[in-house]
């Protein structure tokens, strides 16, 4: 009988090795989920309220109106100088012949008519990590405040954001206004399995 136990005492011992590190992957990978869904909820309330401000013409290009948006996303690493993430609020319009006419132009001759395109765009965070999926306006067309010029976003093809178009179709001088945040989340990486992690949500108003 002592040899019995004794026996069932190693084979438990293997046993117990044999599953550990199956036990163990299971565990990292709970808890991993669980950070990732906790993550994400907090990233799509910072997009939705972000989003919600600057449709409300809330300035962004304000440092007190940005801080109020920080201490919001403190725990998300959110800074205006870098940080591991970024808050990109871009208005966007269908252009129409009335747009090209109050701008002084001939609809003749307003390559952007028809086209949705970037009107403002205003940065919270890092904008070194992540560029909106909707345009590419180039830099020095953006004013302080963040908005484009008629001049320019009537003739500049980089104002376009033809990806828009398969989000939210805009009929002729229809406004919409756009939220995107990224956050890059080294924290939910799992080595071997997968790396560079980040989130990146979307609200359309």
């Amino acid at each position: 009988m002592r040899t019995r136990a004794t026996s069932q005492r190693g084979n438990a011992i293997l046993e117990f090795a044999v599953a550990a590190p199956l036990l163990m992957g299971m565990l990292f990978g709970v808890f991993t989920t669980g950070m990732a869904i906790s993550k994400s909820q907090q990233v799509s309330t910072l997009a939705q309220e972000a989003g919600s401000m600057f449709v409300r013409s809330v300035d962004f290009s304000s440092p007190g109106n940005q801080a109020m948006l920080l201490r919001q996303a403190s725990n998300l690493e959110l800074r205006t100088d870098g940080g591991k993430g970024v808050i990109i609020l871009s208005q966007m319009k269908k252009i129409s012949e009335p747009d090209c006419h109050l701008a002084g132009f001939d609809p003749r001759n307003c390559p952007n008519l028809g086209y949705t395109v970037v009107v403002k765009r205003q940065f919270i965070g890092n904008r070194d990590l992540f560029q909106s999926s909707y345009g590419s306006p180039q830099s020095e067309l953006f004013e302080q405040s963040g908005a484009i010029l008629a001049a320019h976003y009537l003739f500049d093809p980089t104002c376009r954001a033809e990806q828009f178009e398969s989000v939210l179709s805009l009929s002729g001088g229809e406004i919409a206004y756009v939220s995107e945040a990224y956050f890059r989340t080294p924290e939910l990486d799992i080595p071997g399995y997968k790396k560079d992690s980040s989130i990146y949500r979307k609200v359309v108003f």
